[in-house]
């Protein structure tokens, strides 16, 4: 499986941009986090449904998933052949 076979997954830019959004309209409490796009919409914003922002959106939840964990599985492969590789 290449990484090729994910370009289907692509999400648009504009949940970068309504994160960016989100962000800085926090309070200025809410600084020094750590955060992904989706975790801070999900539980800041609390959008659970993230398929208007799939480019693809033809596929379902449950494949998204499915995808998304074989992609991650092939990255952590692919990382541990290139910690090996430089040892």
């Amino acid at each position: 499986m290449q990484a090729a076979d994910f370009k289907h997954l692509m999400r648009d830019v504009d949940i970068m941009a309504d994160a960016a959004y989100g962000i800085v309209c926090e309070d200025t409490s809410y600084t020094g986090n750590f955060l992904l796009d989706e975790d801070y919409l999900r539980d800041r914003k609390n959008i659970t449904d993230f398929r208007h922002y799939q480019l693809d959106q033809s596929i379902s939840p449950e494949d998204l998933k499915t995808k998304l964990d074989q992609l991650r599985t092939l990255q952590r492969k692919n990382a541990r052949q290139k910690i090996r590789k430089n040892k």
